[in-house]
C-alpha cells in the first residue's frame, strides 16, 4: 500500500482463537538518527568564581525520525491489522532543540 513502511499486504489476521505464526521481531522500522552536541566554555572571574556557558543542541541536523503506531504509547503497546494506522508512520520523534545554560561557580 503506498506510503506504508512496511509491506501491509504480507500481513493477515491470524484465525479466531490462535495467536499467529509471525515471529518476533521481524519487521524493521526506519533508522533513527539523533546527533546531539554540546559545546562549553568556562569564563574565570577570579581565582575560585568562574561562569560556564553551555549549549545543548538535540537532534543537531533535524532530521525527521519517523515512528509507528504502537511503539510504547499505548497501553498494549500493539497495533491490530484492522486498524487504519498499521503500517502507515504516524509520528515523529522531537524536532531539533536547543537551550543555552549558564553556571556560576562560587
Amino acid at each position: 500500500m503506498p506510503g506504508t513502511i512496511l509491506n501491509t499486504c504480507a500481513f493477515v489476521d491470524p484465525p479466531l482463537g490462535s495467536l499467529g505464526n509471525a515471529g518476533s521481531n521481524i519487521v524493521q522500522e526506519p533508522e533513527v538518527s539523533n546527533w546531539d552536541f554540546s559545546p562549553m566554555k568556562t569564563f574565570k572571574v577570579s581565582e575560585v568564581k568562574r561562569f560556564e556557558f553551555r549549549a545543548e543542541f538535540f537532534n543537531l541536523l533535524n532530521k525527521a525520525n519517523l515512528e509507528l503506531l504502537g511503539r510504547g504509547y499505548e497501553a498494549n503497546n500493539s497495533v491490530t491489522m484492522g486498524s487504519p494506522f498499521f503500517g502507515f508512520p504516524t509520528a515523529a520523534l522531537p524536532p531539533g532543540l536547543i537551550q543555552f545554560g549558564l553556571k556560576f561557580y562560587f
